[in-house]
C-alpha cells in the first residue's frame, strides 16, 4: 500500500472515486455531479492536499482538502475537507487509516 500526493494523471481516478463519493452524500438529493466542475475542484485540491491510496498499481482510496485563507483571518491558511473515499472491498484493509495518517503533515 502506498500513499501519495495525486498527479495530474490520476485525474479520471479521482473523478471516478468522487462519483461515488458524491453518491452517499446529502449532496445528491439536490445537485448533479457535474465532471468538468469536479475536475476543476481535482485541480484546486491538488494545488491544496489530494492524496491517493494505491495498491498493486490500482487507485483505491483519496483524501482530499482545499487549502485557502481562513475566512476571519486571511493571513492564516485553512485546510477544509472536501472528498474522502475508500473502494469498499478495500475498506478495512487499512487503506482510511493511512490516508487520515497521511493528511495531517501533508
Amino acid at each position: 500500500m502506498k500513499i501519495r500526493r495525486a498527479r495530474p494523471t490520476d485525474t479520471q481516478d479521482v473523478l471516478e472515486m468522487g462519483r461515488r463519493f458524491f453518491a452517499t452524500t446529502v449532496y445528491a438529493r439536490f445537485a448533479q455531479y457535474d465532471d468538468e466542475t469536479v475536475t476543476r475542484l481535482i485541480d484546486l485540491m491538488r494545488d491544496g492536499v489530494l492524496l491517493v491510496c494505491e495498491i498493486d498499481g490500482r487507485l483505491v482510496g483519496m483524501a482530499g482538502l482545499v487549502v485557502v485563507p481562513f475566512m476571519f483571518d486571511s493571513n492564516r491558511l485553512s485546510a477544509h475537507e472536501v472528498m474522502w473515499w475508500v473502494d469498499p472491498e478495500e475498506q478495512g484493509s487499512g487503506a482510511g487509516r493511512a490516508l487520515l495518517e497521511a493528511i495531517e503533515p501533508a
